[in-house]
C-alpha cells in the first residue's frame, strides 16, 4: 500500500496511468480537497511522441468523497513539431506543480507551459503558468509569463526557462505563487542567471500592484535562484522558500532560504538562510498554523559533492511568526532525518499542518542505496515541539514517492508516484483518516429498568506514543449507568478491546421508554488521541412500570399489552385499566385493526349507517366497523349484519390478522393439518390459523392445540396485534 496506515487509516487509492509517451512516468505533485470533500489532483502524464519529440500533457482530475472520478482536463500547448532539434523545439512539457481550492471551491494551479520558438535557444522556452478552473474544470483565467527583460538579448531568447513552482490561496480568494525565472545570459562561457519570481492575484486574476516581484543574490550561473514554496498567513502576509545562490564564484553552493515579506510585498519581515556543506542546498514547501508561525521542510546536503557523494538531509523547521524582532527569523526547533542509512538520500516534498491535532504530516521520499531504489515516507511531528510522533517507510515495490499532502478535518489526501511492473511512474492518489478510537457495541444498545444491560468494546485504530484515557459517562444516571467508566489504553496493549457494561436503572416512574446516550472524553500525551472527539452513543432503556393496574409486571401478556399501549393503539379499558381477560368484540377488533393497519393518528371516517342493518350511525364504533369493511377486511357476520357485541374466536381472528397485514386479496397456502391437533386440514379456517403459526404470530393456545372456537381476550389479542405490526419494535 502507498501509505500502510501509519500516518492515518486508508480509505482509498488510486493511480492512473498515462498515454505511453516517451519515458511513461506519470507524476501527481498538487492535491486538496473542496468544501464537499471531493479531492482534486494535478501532475502531469506522459503524452504520445511526435517523431522524437517529448510530450506530457498538465493533468488535473477531481475524484468524490469515495474515490470515484467526475472530471478531468488535460492542457497540452501542442508545440511539438519536427525532428530537427537545432532549429524547432522538440519538447513540450506542461506540468502542474501545485494546486490549491479556494473557499468558492475554485481550483488555482501552478506550473510550467511549453511554447514552440523556431530560434536558436528558444526552443527552450517554458513560461510560468497560473490557472484559475471553476469547480468543474472550465477556466476562469489564466496567466502564461514569460520575462520581458530577456528581449534585450535578441540572440539568446526571451527568458528560456520560467516555472511557477508552489501557490497558496487565502480565504479571499488572493493567489500568491512562486517559481523562478531566467533573467540573462552571460556570454561568453554561457552561464545565466534564475530569479525568484513571485505574482499575487486577485480571485478574478488581476495582477497586484508591485507585481511581480523579483528576488536574486546575484550569483551569475545556472538555475541558482528559485522559490520553490509559498504561503499566506492569517494575516495576509506572504512566505517565500526556496534556494538562493552564494556569490563566491561557486557555482556548487546554493543555500536554504526563507522570506516572509508583509501583505502587499513591500517590506520583508525577516529572512533566514541555512548552509549544509556549500553545497546544494534548499528550503522547500512551506505551511503556516493558527498561530501564524511558519513551517519549512527542505533539503541540506551534507555530503562532499552534489553528485554521487551527495547525502540530502530532511529537514523540517519551526519558525516564529514575527522573527527575532530585528528582521531576522527566529528557529524555534529543526528535526533532521538522516536517512535508511549513513549517505541515503531523504527528500520532503510538502507538508501540511493539522489542526485537528496539532500535528504536522510531512511527506517525501528516500532512497534505498542497497536496491537503488526510491520509497514514500511519511512522518507526523508534534508541532509544538518538532517531535516526532509517527514515521513509515512504505515498501512499496518496485518504488513510490510521496509529493504533495493536504488535510481536511480528520482526512488526509496524499499524492505522488508509484512504480508499476514496467518500472515507469503512474500518478497515485491515497486518502487516510486519521486514527480514532473505535467503539463498537455488541448487539443492540438497549437496557432495562429491571436491570436489564448492554456492551459494547472500545479499542484504538493505531499504536499511540503514550498512554490514553479515555473517560465513560451516561447523559442520564438515572436511566443508565456505565462501568467501566475508565478506560487506559498503552503503547503496549492498545489493540486489545476492553468492554463497556451498560445498566438499566429503575426510576418507579411510568415515564415510557427513555433514550439517553454514552459519552467519551479523551486525554493523551499523544496530539493523535488528546482530546479526540467521539460520536455519543444512544441507547434506549426500556420502561417496566406498569401502565394498566391490572397488568403486573410478570403477567404473560405484560410485554404485548405495554406495546400496545406505548403504540397508542389502546388506553386500556377505563380506570387505569385493561381488562386483559374480557373477551374482545368484534367492534373493539375493528378499531384495534383500523389503528393497527393506517397508524394510531388514523381518524376513520364519518359513518352512514348504511353499511350493516345492526350498526347505525350512532353506534360508539360505527366509523371504524364501515372503515374495516372499506378495506376489505370484513363483509360482516352474515345477513347484511357485522354482530358487533358478539365476541371474536381464535379462527376469526387469523383471518383478520392476516387480511389486515397483507391485504384483502392475500390467499394463505394449502393447509397441512399437522401443525394442531384440533385443526383439520378441512377446518373452515385451517390455512389461515396454520400460516399466522408460520409466521410467528401465535404458538396455539398449548403445546398441541389452537383452540379455533374460542373466543379470543384482550390479552391474547394484545399479544396478536404486537406481533402482526411489529409494535415491539416501535
Amino acid at each position: 500500500a502507498f501509505s500502510q496506515g501509519l500516518v492515518g487509516i486508508d480509505v482509498w487509492l488510486k493511480t492512473l496511468d498515462g498515454n505511453g509517451g516517451d519515458n511513461k512516468d506519470d507524476l501527481a505533485y498538487g492535491v486538496a480537497f473542496d468544501s464537499q470533500g471531493n479531492v482534486v489532483v494535478a501532475g502531469n502524464v506522459d503524452a504520445p511522441q511526435t517523431g522524437t519529440s517529448k510530450n506530457d500533457n498538465a493533468l488535473v482530475l477531481k475524484y468524490d468523497a469515495d474515490g470515484n472520478e467526475l472530471w478531468r482536463q488535460e492542457f497540452d500547448s501542442g508545440d511539438v513539431e519536427g525532428t530537427d532539434c537545432n532549429s524547432q523545439k522538440c519538447e513540450s512539457r506542461e506540468r502542474f506543480y501545485a494546486l490549491r481550492v479556494d473557499s468558492d471551491d475554485r481550483i488555482v494551479l501552478a506550473g510550467k507551459w511549453d511554447g514552440n520558438y523556431a530560434t536558436y535557444r528558444k526552443r527552450y522556452i517554458s513560461a510560468y503558468w497560473t490557472i484559475s478552473l471553476s469547480p468543474d474544470g472550465q477556466t476562469n483565467w489564466q496567466h502564461i509569463w514569460w520575462n520581458p527583460f530577456s528581449d534585450t538579448q535578441p540572440n539568446y531568447g526571451q527568458s528560456a526557462w520560467n516555472s511557477a513552482y508552489a501557490l497558496d490561496v487565502d480565504n479571499t480568494g488572493k493567489v500568491f505563487s512562486v517559481g523562478s525565472t531566467f533573467y540573462k545570459w552571460t556570454p561568453p562561457d554561457g552561464q545565466g542567471q534564475h530569479d525568484w519570481l513571485m505574482h499575487l492575484y486577485d480571485s478574478s486574476g488581476t495582477e497586484a500592484s508591485g507585481f511581480p516581484l523579483y528576488y536574486s543574490n546575484g550569483a551569475d550561473y545556472h538555475y541558482a535562484d528559485k522559490a520553490y514554496g509559498a504561503a499566506i498567513d492569517s494575516a495576509g502576509n506572504l512566505i517565500a522558500t526556496g534556494r538562493i545562490g552564494v556569490p563566491k564564484n561557486h557555482p556548487n553552493d546554493v543555500d536554504w532560504h526563507v522570506r516572509k515579506y508583509d501583505a502587499a510585498g513591500e517590506n520583508l519581515l525577516w529572512s533566514d538562510s541555512l548552509d549544509g556543506n556549500s553545497l546544494t542546498d534548499w528550503a522547500g514547501k512551506v505551511t503556516t498554523d493558527a498561530n501564524n508561525d511558519v513551517y519549512v521542510a527542505g533539503v541540506l546536503n551534507t555530503g562532499t559533492d552534489n553528485g554521487t557523494n551527495r547525502d540530502y538531509q530532511w529537514v523540517v523547521i519551526k519558525y516564529a511568526a514575527d522573527g527575532d524582532g530585528h528582521g531576522h527569523a527566529q528557529r524555534l526547533w529543526t528535526r533532521i532525518y538522516d536517512g535508511l542509512t549513513p549517505g541515503a538520500d531523504a527528500v520532503p516534498n510538502d507538508l501540511v499542518w493539522d489542526p485537528v491535532t496539532n500535528t504536522l504530516i510531512v511527506v517525501g521520499w528516500v532512497k534505498d542505496n542497497v536496491t537503488d531504489r526510491m520509497y514514500a515516507r511519511f512522518e507526523r511531528l508534534d508541532a509544538e515541539t518538532g517531535a516526532m510522533l509517527r514515521e513509515q517507510v512504505a515498501n512499496d515495490t518496485p518504488g513510490s514517492m510521496a509529493i504533495g499532502v493536504h488535510v481536511q478535518e480528520d482526512r488526509i489526501a496524499i499524492t505522488g508516484g508509484l512504480k508499476n511492473a514496467s518500472d515507469d511512474w503512474d500518478m497515485a492518489t491515497v486518502v487516510m483518516r486519521v486514527p480514532s478510537v473505535a467503539i463498537t457495541p455488541n448487539g443492540s444498545l438497549v437496557t432495562t429498568e429491571a436491570g436489564g444491560s448492554a456492551t459494547f468494546d472500545v479499542v484504538l485504530e493505531d499504536e499511540p506514543v503514550g498512554d490514553v484515557t479515555i473517560q465513560i459517562s451516561s447523559s442520564n444516571p438515572q436511566e443508565g449507568r456505565v462501568s467501566p467508566s475508565t478506560l487506559v489504553f498503552t503503547p503496549g496493549a492498545w489493540n486489545t478491546p476492553q468492554t463497556v457494561t451498560i445498566t438499566g436503572v429503575e426510576d418507579n416512574d411510568d415515564d415510557g421508554d427513555q433514550a439517553y446516550s454514552i459519552q467519551f472524553s479523551v486525554s493523551s500525551s499523544d496530539p493523535i488521541y488528546d482530546t479526540r472527539t467521539i460520536q455519543e452513543l444512544a441507547v434506549t432503556n426500556q420502561d417496566n412500570d406498569p401502565i394498566f393496574a391490572d397488568v403486573p409486571i410478570g403477567y404473560w401478556a405484560y410485554e404485548g399489552i405495554q406495546s400496545l399501549a406505548d403504540s397508542g393503539i389502546t388506553s386500556g379499558c377505563g380506570g387505569s385499566n385493561y381488562c386483559p381477560t374480557e373477551e374482545v368484540t368484534r367492534a373493539q377488533m375493528a378499531k384495534f385493526l383500523e389503528r393497527g393497519i393506517h397508524g394510531t393518528a388514523f381518524i376513520p371516517p364519518a359513518a352512514t349507517g348504511n353499511v350493516f342493518g345492526d350498526v347505525p350511525t350512532t353506534y360508539w364504533a360505527a366509523d371504524w366497523i364501515e372503515a374495516l369493511a372499506a378495506d376489505s377486511i370484513t363483509s360482516g357476520c352474515g345477513g347484511g349484519d357485522y354482530c358487533p357485541d358478539a365476541s371474536v374466536d381464535r379462527g376469526q381472528m387469523a383471518v383478520f390478522l392476516l387480511k389486515s397485514k397483507h391485504g384483502p386479496d392475500y390467499v394463505p397456502p394449502q393447509a397441512t393439518g399437522t401443525l394442531f391437533d384440533d385443526v383439520p386440514a378441512s377446518f373452515w379456517a385451517a390455512s389461515w390459523i396454520e400460516q399466522l403459526a408460520n409466521e410467528g404470530i401465535t404458538m396455539g393456545c398449548d403445546a398441541d392445540d389452537y383452540c379455533p372456537n374460542d373466543p379470543v381476550t384482550r390479552d391474547s389479542m394484545a399479544v396478536f396485534l404486537t406481533r402482526t405490526f411489529n409494535l415491539d419494535n416501535n
